[in-house]
């Protein structure tokens, strides 16, 4: 499992904990072969899974849920992070080489694509890719607004469950 150094809120184990039941729900509801990706294509390209026997392979990037806030409270499903640069101020997870995000949320995943999430998460947060920039982005967290974290180069922002339900998506749902 591939842990950041910067990880100090176990955010590793949590984003592993989603990637193993994303496999669980792929293994029992398709006949899809999973492909974990080497340790280059998880942190470089930024994706976790090649879906492949289908009319082409997939590769996927699975996002668990997460906490609203960084180091209280549990998982949920209502709030979804979205990085556009990361840690280093390079392009961040949105830009990178997954054909698409699985989104963890109580009753299953929500699968869209990352093209389609970007162009919405730039609508939604008033910027395109190249205006994106640090010194639009603040240290206070709010829905639809850039933030930065305190000595890091890194631009996210936040958007509801239901953003990704009002794009084309399909849904994994458990059993």
């Amino acid at each position: 499992m591939y842990v950041n150094e910067k990880d100090s809120n176990n955010s590793a184990v949590i984003g592993q904990r989603g990637e193993d039941l994303f496999v669980t729900l792929i293994k029992s509801q398709t006949t899809l072969d999973v492909i974990k990706a080497n340790y280059t294509q998880q942190v470089k390209e930024h994706w976790d899974y090649c879906l492949s026997g289908g009319t082409y392979p997939i590769t996927v990037d699975v996002k668990a849920m997460k906490r609203t806030n960084r180091w209280t409270g549990e998982p949920q499903d209502e709030v979804v992070w979205v990085e556009f640069r990361n840690i280093y101020g390079n392009d961040g997870w949105i830009y990178k080489n997954a054909d698409c995000f699985a989104f963890e949320c109580k009753e299953g995943f929500i699968v869209v694509g990352r093209k389609d999430l970007a162009k919405k998460c730039e609508k939604l947060v008033g910027f395109k890719k190249d205006e994106i920039t640090l010194d639009k982005a603040k240290s206070k967290i709010e829905m639809y607004k850039l933030y930065t974290r305190k000595d890091r180069k890194d631009i996210l922002t936040t958007i509801k469950k239901q953003d990704l339900l009002d794009m084309k998506h399909t849904r994994l749902m458990y059993t």
